[in-house]
């Protein structure tokens, strides 16, 4: 059995955990360059030393693996090869559009992964987390197969909830705040942009328009807390702020990131880093790659604003927008149908550094 080795500065340990081998998936080739991310354990997180590597992964490189979560992301594959096998003109029925929305379908092409305006090379579905628990004022329809499986994605969005409310706590007990402060701002019982993520990407064809295979441009994500679960390749992260390099899945892990939303608010002593998505790597290109994710952003109305901790540094006097301002803003300036050129670019752009599509 493949194992990959991740060893931690921190608590001076070494993890070697069994890579993903479902059916059908082919290996991640051993000859390509990978990011050595700390593998957090979900179970130890209780305990003061592991909640220090949480820490320093949180504030250093913003990205780190959570193995054996309560989060079972199979029942979320199957779903999403059920709504990515319906016809287009099926899919398009859910279509977000392209004044800000972000809740339902995205073709591929629809959005603009660099300056040049040039169109990205994924499809994904977006699921309201307040469709799914049932409390949104306007709930939106819905594919048959997420319709008629709704109470699976309300359980995937329970138990992704649950590990984003931990990571909060620590973090907030590491801000010197009450244990529940950031939790609080992301209280699922309020309206906000957390939604579920069925992602898909095909084979790169030969001559297509992309930059380095890119699937997805190099961005930050929106919201607070990531929690991702994908199978193969693909993912790439620039620990040394120059050099990209893959994210390797790991088995019964979890692939966290942190959001611009949080590092706003802690005045970039929480760590929101870019990332993009390319062809996976090897023998994996050849095959469709499909990702499950949890994006937990603050609710619509809470100011990113900075917290009362005396790590933020306050540089930004404001105003501040709110959490669905920024979602909106973002989401609406990435569309290719909205894309006026590098001004256009700049406006959907999050936290990254200017040099982004570039």
């Amino acid at each position: 059995m493949t194992t990959q080795t991740t060893t931690s500065r921190a608590a001076e340990q070494t993890y070697s955990i069994e890579l993903p081998g479902p059916p059908g998936v082919l290996p991640f080739p051993k000859d390509v360059p990978t990011v050595p991310l700390l593998v957090i354990e979900w179970e130890k997180l209780d305990d003061p030393e592991e909640r220090k590597r949480l820490v320093e992964a949180c504030t250093t490189t913003g990205f780190f693996y959570l193995h054996k979560t309560p989060v079972d992301p199979a029942p979320m594959f199957e779903l999403a090869d059920e709504v990515f096998a319906l016809p287009m003109d099926e899919k398009m029925k859910y279509d977000m559009g392209t004044t800000g929305n972000y809740f339902g379908y995205k073709k591929q092409g629809a959005m603009t992964y660099d300056a040049d305006g040039t169109p990205d090379l994924i499809e994904f579905m977006n699921i309201s987390k307040d469709d799914a628990l049932q409390q949104s004022p306007q709930p939106l329809a819905q594919p048959e197969p997420v319709a008629k499986n709704m109470h699976k994605i309300r359980e995937y969005t329970e138990a992704s909830h649950t590990v984003v409310r931990k990571i909060l706590e620590v973090l907030s007990i590491e801000l010197g705040l009450e244990p529940d402060f950031l939790g609080k701002l992301h209280d699922k019982a309020q309206l906000s942009g957390d939604q579920t993520r069925f992602a898909r990407s095909p084979p790169v064809p030969k001559g297509a328009k992309v930059k380095d295979d890119q699937t997805l441009g190099a961005h930050t994500d929106y919201g607070s807390v990531t929690v991702l679960h994908n199978r193969l390749g693909g993912l790439q992260v620039r620990p040394d702020g120059v050099t990209w390099a893959y994210v390797r899945p790991l088995k019964d892990c979890a692939v966290i990131n942190l959001g611009d939303a949080i590092a706003k608010m802690t005045g970039n002593f929480l760590k929101s880093s870019l990332h993009r998505v390319v062809s996976p790597p090897g023998v994996q290109a050849s095959t469709p790659r499909t990702s499950v994710v949890y994006f937990s952003r603050p609710a619509n109305d809470v100011l990113l604003a900075p917290v009362p901790s005396k790590y933020v540094k306050v540089d930004d006097q404001g105003p501040y927008p709110s959490a669905g301002e920024w979602i909106a803003r973002r989401a609406r300036n990435m569309m290719v149908a909205n894309h006026k050129g590098e001004e256009t670019f700049k406006a959907g752009r999050g936290t990254e550094a200017t040099d982004v599509g570039r």
